[in-house]
């Protein structure tokens, strides 16, 4: 199935393999679905499902991977990574994890995530999550990889899914920095096919970030090799010679399988439109480039405050999966808050469809606080 730094997946659940989305709705996290083997493949809420918070919590962002612990033995569990503000504890934004195993099919948390003995707190940003290859050799499972922004600081936490029970550490040696006053406000995470150890993929990281005396933010990439274990960047996303500037949200992030090598495919809010660009792996130099007829448009107006990007199953093209997106927009004029569309890309159309307002049994997913 394929992959998402976000909270929206397609898992294994289903023939085709379902969509899965979490959103966060003030104290609650809510659970859709959109069942990809009925006709009309319908989105539908899980209400027995609810992450719930005590109130006047605030969720704002949350992390989803399907892990490869088989609680069912076919089905691996849903794993979560919560960015939670809870005014009580006068820390600011903390972490928190939630699981789901496909056994029982029930919610189990929040656990206030503790490593070396230390919650994480004082979050400014959107975090990274996703399970690794790290920790499979000889049959091992692979372990969590978790990124967190604290202020111009994004710290790099893992859980040894190897280790009796399966603990959290921070690798002290593996902060990406920023000059002081700049504020990381967003991070997607991916571990391509880039072998530097000729075993484990490259972690790749784009970064959404403010820096100092600048009043928009940017978006940066980052590089860290398995054989060297070392983070290098910050390095400005420039693509055709313009640096990526002006995003209003966080950014969708994955590699594709366009191309040799897998393509790094990104989309970036930028006030009412999300533009795609993409790397070009097989090409020297590896440059970005604008697909400048490919652009997500909404009204004037209108805010996109993130963006999560999938490549499906589906293949339009007999070959590479259609591109699948989740947004969440702030339309002008809208009394109903920050609601929830979809998008998507046929591989043999080349061309987005959207945005339709994602309905699931007849009710218009609105009220997001996070994504």
């Amino acid at each position: 199935m394929s992959s998402s730094d976000g909270n929206f997946i397609q898992g294994s659940f289903g023939d085709v393999g379902n969509f899965e989305l979490l959103v966060p709705q003030g104290e609650v996290i809510r659970h859709w679905f959109r069942n990809n083997n009925e006709f009309g493949a319908p989105w539908h809420l899980i209400k027995d499902q609810e992450l719930r918070y005590p109130p006047g919590t605030v969720v704002k962002a949350v992390r989803l991977v399907q892990s490869d612990f088989l609680g069912d033995g076919t089905h691996g569990n849903f794993e979560v990574i919560a960015r939670v503000l809870q005014p009580q504890l006068h820390l600011g934004d903390g972490i928190d994890f939630w699981t789901l195993d496909s056994r029982e099919r029930k919610w189990k948390g929040p656990f206030s995530l503790v490593a070396d003995g230390q919650p994480i707190f004082h979050v400014t940003g959107d975090p990274a999550f996703i399970q690794s290859s790290f920790g499979r050799s000889f049959g091992g499972r692979g372990n969590f990889e978790l990124l967190v922004p604290q202020d111009n600081v994004i710290r790099h936490w893992f859980r040894d899914n190897n280790a009796s029970g399966v603990p959290w550490h921070l690798i002290n040696d593996q902060e990406l920095r920023y000059p002081t006053s700049a504020i990381v406000k967003g991070v997607r995470l991916v571990q391509s096919n880039y072998l530097g150890d000729r075993t484990h993929g490259n972690f790749e990281v784009i970064a959404r970030v403010q820096l100092p005396a600048a009043h928009f933010d940017h978006i940066d990439f980052w590089t860290l090799d398995s054989k060297e274990r070392k983070w290098k960047g910050p390095f400005g996303v420039i693509a055709d010679g313009e640096q990526i500037n002006f995003a209003t949200g966080d950014p969708g992030f994955i590699q594709s399988s366009f191309g040799g090598q897998g393509n790094f495919e990104l989309l970036v809010p930028q006030g009412n439109v999300i533009r795609h660009w993409f790397r070009n792996n097989d090409e020297a130099g590896v440059p970005w480039h604008l697909i400048k007829d490919q652009e997500l448009l909404y009204p004037p107006g209108a805010i996109v405050k993130g963006v999560c990007l999938v490549q499906s199953n589906f293949r339009g093209d007999g070959r590479n999966g259609n591109f699948e997106v989740t947004v969440r927009v702030q339309l002008p004029g809208a009394s109903d808050n920050d609601h929830i569309d979809f998008w998507f890309l046929d591989t043999r159309e080349r061309k987005w469809n959207g945005p339709f307002g994602l309905i699931a049994d007849g009710q218009q997913v609105v009220g997001a606080t996070g994504f």
